[in-house]
């Protein structure tokens, strides 16, 4: 099967020139002149006709199959496609392995391609099955950072710190009337009492008045009225504390899933969509955190769990179902951060696009002079740089390297 792909792929007709060219089945000098490249190219596609005219023909002319002949050029360029160029024995060697439980395989999803996958999406075009043309390909629209260990690297991978505070401040809420509040409270599952600030009062009072949105007040303690084993007092939540937050009447039952206890307007119900079905604490907390991170940026856990008057484990345990589903990613996203920060997929790919386009910009193009100006003095032209003697001539020599010149030339 794989040798019926690869024979309309640019790597077999690349092969097949090559094996022609090296075997002298194709002349390179004719005369005592050299052969122009599309002329051997042409040579060459008409020995393929005559050798293998089934890959010189059309495949609504070929019914199954195509047979492939025993000929020496043929047998060389099918076992350099499948031993060099793609190297179909390693291949089955791993995949040997994986099936005999050597080899355990491990996913990450990543916001961009590993350093190691760089390899693949900067192949020549002849390394791909399809013969599409470099601007078409997927792999060319790929975005690939300067990737490391920005603890190791000089923060060569950190995200911009501006590019982060604009995706935040998008992402908040900024609402023009009542109905568009009310959208923001259903998509963001609550708002609590530090986003309410920075948002108009008198947009909360029509929500209220029509029974679409509520304040719910939580009085909160220790979870399960003592300390958590290994859990300090400062990191526990204070007791005789109160959660104060705006809720949609449609986000109710989530939240009364958090909170039993949670005091609000009793005139205020839920519509019968949404008090069907049947809450856990679990499902609840996981469904108020999706929507949560998309009005947050990068947070740590224990930052998205208070929001929520909820421990950072609950929150952890909601953050990892949510990054299963492939909506949040995990890593060190602000500069400096050292606890591990979760952050909504679309948000992160905004920061990544925006930090691109910072440094982007900070590549300007300089005159022609200034270039002139650069090369006269690192070539040793200009008169403040010139060089003499031994060494001199050394270090003039070793920026020569490997520039052909007649030997008049060097002397």
């Amino acid at each position: 099967m794989l040798v019926q792909a690869f024979l309309d792929a640019p790597v077999f007709q690349t092969r097949w020139r090559w094996n022609t060219t090296i075997s002298l089945a194709v002349p390179r000098s004719r005369g005592g002149r050299k052969i122009a490249p599309q002329l051997q190219r042409m040579l060459a596609d008409d020995l393929m006709a005559a050798v293998f005219p089934d890959a010189a023909a059309c495949l609504e002319n070929i019914p199954g199959d195509r047979e492939i002949p025993d000929h020496p050029l043929v047998n060389q360029t099918v076992r350099d496609c499948l031993e060099e160029a793609m190297d179909f024995d390693g291949l089955a060697a791993v995949l040997r392995r994986v099936h005999a439980g050597e080899l355990r395989l491990v996913a990450r999803d990543t916001p961009e391609p590993s350093f190691f996958a760089h390899e693949i999406l900067n192949a020549k075009p002849y390394a791909f099955l399809d013969d599409a043309p470099l601007e078409e390909r997927r792999a060319h629209a790929v975005q690939a950072r300067r990737t490391g260990d920005p603890a190791a690297s000089g923060d060569l991978g950190a995200l911009d710190p501006a590019a982060i505070a604009r995706v935040r401040d998008d992402a908040r809420p900024d609402p023009r009337d009542a109905d568009e509040l009310h959208d923001a409270l259903l998509t963001a599952g609550f708002l609590t009492a530090a986003d309410v600030s920075s948002l108009a009062p008198a947009l909360f009072e029509p929500l209220r008045s029509m029974r679409r949105a509520t304040v719910v007040s939580v009085a909160l303690s220790v979870e399960g009225g003592a300390e958590p084993e290994g859990v300090d007092q400062a990191e526990s939540p204070t007791p005789n504390a109160t959660f104060n937050a705006w809720v949609a009447a449609e986000r109710l039952p989530e939240l009364l899933a958090v909170h039993p206890t949670a005091a609000f307007d009793a005139r205020i119900a839920a519509p019968p969509t949404r008090t069907a079905r049947t809450w856990t604490r679990d499902d609840a907390v996981l469904e108020l955190l999706r929507g949560r991170l998309t009005m947050l940026g990068p947070v740590t856990a224990r930052e998205v769990g208070d929001s929520l008057a909820v421990s950072e484990a609950v929150a952890d345990a909601a953050l990892l179902a949510l990054e299963s589903e492939r909506l949040v990613l995990r890593g060190w996203f602000s500069p400096g951060a050292r606890a591990l920060e979760w952050c909504d997929r679309a948000l992160l790919e905004r920061i990544h696009r925006y930090t691109l386009h910072k440094l982007r910009a900070e590549i300007a193009p300089v005159s022609p002079a200034d270039l002139m100006r650069f090369l006269f003095r690192w070539q040793h032209v200009d008169v403040s740089s010139r060089v003499s003697g031994p060494d001199g001539l050394r270090e003039v020599v070793g920026q020569l390297g490997g520039f052909e010149l007649a030997a008049g030339a060097w002397e």
